[in-house]
């Protein structure tokens, strides 16, 4: 009702077993009587940690209206190949793009556990930033397939730079990456 309400078209939802699926089948069809979609994103611990994973969930909820939000920074931290080929499989359930980057190394910032990858250190970058998600092959994957829906930034500069500067320098740096074809 509240994202009706909020003339939402898209719910991100979360999927952690198995017996999800059944459930995001009668969400799918729930929303869709509604003109609603949902999706989930691509994220470490999920039925959406791996690639493989994610496309074979797709599969079994098998809804027109449920999707992926594609998330290439948790597939690298989950030790996947998240860049062209990914996205390629991917193309028939992609619903939106959220992007952040980290840069993982040795004793950095924050430690995350994946089920695939084990405990993985990492430290948050800015998306312009080297030596993590490899922007300029993703953007140019999603040009090559058509994409042109949303592009969603993950604020997470807490105490590396106020939310402004971030804003700015995320734009700064996606607006040309978006805008060639």
């Amino acid at each position: 009702d509240l994202a009706e309400q909020l003339g939402s078209d898209l719910i991100r939802i979360c999927m952690k077993v198995e017996d999800d699926i059944p459930w995001a089948q009668r969400a799918a069809d729930e929303a869709r009587e509604r003109n609603i979609r949902l999706a989930h994103q691509s994220h470490t611990r999920s039925l959406f940690e791996t690639v493989e994973g994610s496309i074979r969930v797709l599969r079994k909820v098998d809804r027109p209206n449920f999707g992926i939000i594609y998330e290439p920074a948790n597939w690298m931290l989950s030790g996947q190949q998240y860049g062209a080929t990914a996205i390629r499989q991917i193309k028939p359930w992609l619903f939106n793009v959220y992007v952040q980057n980290c840069r993982i190394r040795r004793n950095a910032s924050t430690t995350l556990s994946t089920w695939t990858n084990g405990e993985v250190d990492f430290d948050q970058i800015g998306l312009w930033e080297k030596g993590g998600v490899d922007f300029d092959e993703v953007m140019t994957e999603l040009h090559a397939i058509g994409y042109d829906g949303y592009v969603t930034v993950h604020q997470a500069f807490a105490g590396i730079m106020p939310p402004r500067e971030a804003v700015r320098k995320s734009a700064d740096f996606l607006g040309p990456r978006l805008a060639s074809a």
